[in-house]
């Protein structure tokens, strides 16, 4: 049984164990499809996004990750899933999609998220929970929620 997700607003403090959280998640991926390029990927990382949508999440109190999400009038905007290692294929990612799509549901706005095409446990994870592809570039799937209006 999975234990509960919490979460810990993440402030501008954590940024470098933030940024290493995702290095260490994300790093294979990135360098698999166009290279790891450490400068690039920190100051990206660190002046293109909000840290206001940042969060750890929490079990029993103890990181095991990080999401981004931005939201708009329309859209939940999932910038990043992290997981620490340790905390990968337990089926925490499916938990926190699902509370995700349940906070979507109840706010009438659909998630929008982008995955790398070599990132194939994720895109699997969108596929299960019924997300539709919507476009595609060199290096991504774009996806998104069905808007459920009920």
């Amino acid at each position: 049984m999975v234990s509960e997700i919490s979460f810990e607003r993440a402030t501008s403090a954590d940024l470098p164990s933030l940024f290493d959280c995702y290095k260490q998640g994300m790093r294979q991926i990135v360098d698999e499809a166009f290279g790891w390029d450490e400068d690039f990927q920190r100051n990206g990382f660190t002046t293109k996004l909000d840290i206001n949508g940042f969060q750890w999440l929490l079990i029993d109190q103890k990181r095991i990750g990080f999401v981004c999400v931005d939201e708009d009038k329309k859209n939940l905007k999932l910038n990043f899933i992290v997981l620490f290692a340790d905390n990968q294929q337990k089926g925490l990612g499916e938990v926190y999609m699902k509370m995700l799509l349940a906070e979507a549901h109840v706010k009438r706005k659909s998630i929008v998220l982008s995955c790398f095409k070599n990132n194939h446990r994720a895109i699997n994870l969108y596929k299960r929970l019924d997300f539709s592809l919507t476009d595609e570039t060199q290096y991504f799937f774009h996806f998104e929620s069905s808007l459920l209006l009920a």
